[in-house]
């Protein structure tokens, strides 16, 4: 299973790629990216924007676990990009929606806490890898259990793999 620990044995540090415009997803990558929720939609107290040093752009957080990896993740050689509140869809009518800036329900589109962009070992190919990012007493959860099988098969239908803490 891959986990952050285990970056070293499958992906490539500091690497030097060129990012396209979109990934297999479709979704834009670099300083293009613009996550799907922002800080407005927290369910917590403890949320805002930082300056997202491996892109240029901003990285929005919904609480401080998620704060905390995003300093661990900018300190990563391994880590391309991290994407947060990555969009599990991209479907016409949600866009045209979010293009004209209607708040959507999270239920109507699903994001994964964090995508990250690495590059693999084997091929050098790029790599996504999707993160959830949830406090120890929600992981027992049903609900919980149920959204991670969905971002794990999301992350697997196009090559990439996704980490939920057990």
């Amino acid at each position: 299973m891959i986990s952050i620990d285990t970056f070293p044995k499958y992906f490539v540090p500091n690497p030097i790629v060129s990012l396209p415009e979109r990934d297999v997803f479709g979704v834009l990558h670099g300083r293009a990216y613009v996550p799907t929720y922002g800080p407005e939609h927290s369910k917590t107290a403890m949320a805002g924007c930082e300056y997202d040093v491996k892109t240029g752009g901003q990285t929005v957080f919904h609480s401080l676990l998620e704060a905390a990896l995003d300093l661990k993740l900018a300190l990563s050689p391994y880590v391309i990009e991290a994407r947060p509140h990555y969009p599990m869809s991209l479907d016409k009518r949600v866009k045209r929606r979010l293009g004209f800036g209607e708040r959507l329900l999270t239920s109507e589109l699903p994001t994964i806490d964090r995508v990250l962009t690495l590059q693999s070992r084997d091929d050098g190919s790029l790599h996504l890898h999707g993160i959830s990012v949830k406090p120890e007493d929600q992981l027992r959860d049903d609900a919980v259990t149920r959204r991670h099988k969905r971002e794990e098969l999301y992350m697997a239908s196009r090559g990439g793999s996704s980490i939920h803490p057990r």
